[in-house]
């Protein structure tokens, strides 16, 4: 049992009492005792003794008064802080209504607005909680780079501010009050998926096979080897794309990388005449490559000759103990790194083939390029990565109808170049003996060496 503080209302009966559940308040008024009918008016703060002790106030209402009364029925109306009163007895029952209003004045109240991270992806979401001690509930708004649902947030930019604003109307015990919280928005990071391709034969140019990255929005892939590069034997060699996104907004670029084995047909070929692969092993016996073969030798070695009528022949950091002929309708790319035991001999290659090269390598005895009808290029002019060609012998290039380059290549005899009908370009070659050239339609040179030089080229 509460002893509520502060004097009491005189004892009585018959008196009408409301509770005011927001504020924890009793009111009582009027009531009946002996011969006296009550009029007056109190309260009890901390009706239900939590918090602290109860305590009595009589009231003095402005306005006028229901006066002394009995038997009255009440309620708290604690949304609108009033209380409403209807009926009583004096000496004759009543019918009317009385409203005792509250004129307290508002305070403000107390509110929380919270969930909102510091940072957000765009497209993802979180959720929001405004509370207050007030009876309103709040209103949530949300501009810049975000909308809301309830008190879900979505992130709808990449870029910018979510600003969000909660709002609480006015209640007759407090003012209106709002609070603010604000996110920036972030980029997303796109997935990109990419599996190891598999394993490819050494020769095969990398294309949609191998670089088929996907992603999860729109945009761009650079890859890195691009499409068309031809990689050197070996495992575990990384394939790269860098990813633009078309909504450079709301998304990151980024990259992704994948392993990949390049690996040979076998050690060497089966025989001779069925060179179709790519080996890196020893083949004891010449070597007849024909149409219709790709035929590659990468760090590995052919005892004897090779001679090439048609196909394609590769020699990469490979070599051959006698002589290579090259003839027909034959592509090929002879080095970096090859060394030949005899004599490399090319000639009578159609017209209409794409360019063919020999660079980097050393050609024990002559090398002669003759009669060809599609463009060749002698040592380092293209790729400039690929060094020029030592010759133990003497170099003739002569009667060529295409195009041909010989830059930067050591030559222990004679440079011979005559007779050529398609531009022939000489540069920076060193030459121990004769630079001598004739008879070409067009020639150009420069930065040559030589012990001398004749004809056209005397003066390169």
């Amino acid at each position: 049992m509460e002893t509520p503080l502060g004097a009491p209302p005189a004892a009585r009966g018959y008196n009408s009492t409301a509770y005011d559940v927001a504020n924890n308040a009793m009111f009582v008024y009027g009531g009946f005792s002996g011969n006296t009918v009550f009029g007056d008016l109190w309260k009890l703060s901390s009706a239900n003794g939590l918090g602290a002790p109860p305590a009595w106030t009589q009231l003095f209402p402005s306005g006028g008064s229901p006066g002394q009364l009995d038997n009255l029925a009440a309620f708290f109306d604690s949304s609108n802080q009033r209380m409403i009163l209807y009926g009583g007895t004096d000496s004759v029952n009543h019918k009317w209504v009385w409203v005792l209003s509250r004129s307290l004045p508002q305070v403000s109240p107390t509110v929380s607005f919270t969930g909102a991270p510091a940072t957000a992806v765009f497209n993802s979401t979180f959720t929001v909680s405004a509370t207050t001690n007030a009876s309103t509930s709040a209103v949530i708004a949300a501009a810049g780079a975000c909308s809301i649902s309830g008190n879900i947030v979505t992130m709808t930019s990449g870029t910018g501010t979510c600003n969000l604003t909660a709002n609480w109307a006015a209640d007759p015990n407090y003012f209106a009050a709002s609070a603010s919280q604000s996110t920036t928005a972030v980029k997303a990071t796109p997935a990109i998926s990419w599996s190891n391709p598999a394993p490819i034969i050494y020769g095969t140019v990398l294309g949609a096979t191998q670089l088929n990255a996907t992603a999860s929005v729109a945009g761009a892939f650079v890859y890195n080897p691009t499409s068309g590069t031809v990689l050197n034997p070996s495992n575990g060699q990384t394939l790269s794309v860098a990813f633009a996104p078309s909504d450079s907004t709301d998304y990151n670029s980024t990259n992704a990388s994948v392993q990949i084995n390049v690996v040979f047909t076998a050690s060497v070929p089966a025989s001779g005449t069925t060179c179709n692969g790519a080996y890196s092993g020893t083949f004891n016996g010449n070597l007849i490559p024909s149409a219709g073969q790709t035929c590659i030798f990468f760090g590995g070695s052919v005892t004897g000759n090779v001679q090439q009528n048609g196909g394609n022949l590769t020699l990469i950091q490979s070599t051959v103990g006698g002589n290579v002929q090259i003839s027909g309708a034959s592509t090929f790319t002879i080095g970096p790194g090859s060394a030949i035991g005899g004599n490399l001999q090319i000639q009578n290659l159609p017209s209409g083939s794409a360019q063919n090269q020999v660079c980097g390598t050393s050609v024990h005895n002559d090398f002669t390029l003759q009669n060809s009808g599609s463009p060749v290029v002698i040592g380092a002019a293209a790729p400039a990565s690929c060094a020029g060609n030592t010759i133990g012998g003497n170099l003739t290039v002569q009667n060529n109808s295409a195009a041909t380059t010989v830059d930067g290549n050591t030559v222990t005899g004679n440079l011979t170049d005559q007779g050529n009908t398609a531009p022939t370009q000489v540069f920076g070659n060193v030459i121990t003996h004769s630079l001598k050239c004739q008879g070409n339609s067009a020639i150009s040179g420069g930065g040559n060496t030589a012990a001398q030089k004749q004809g056209q080229c005397v003066a390169f």
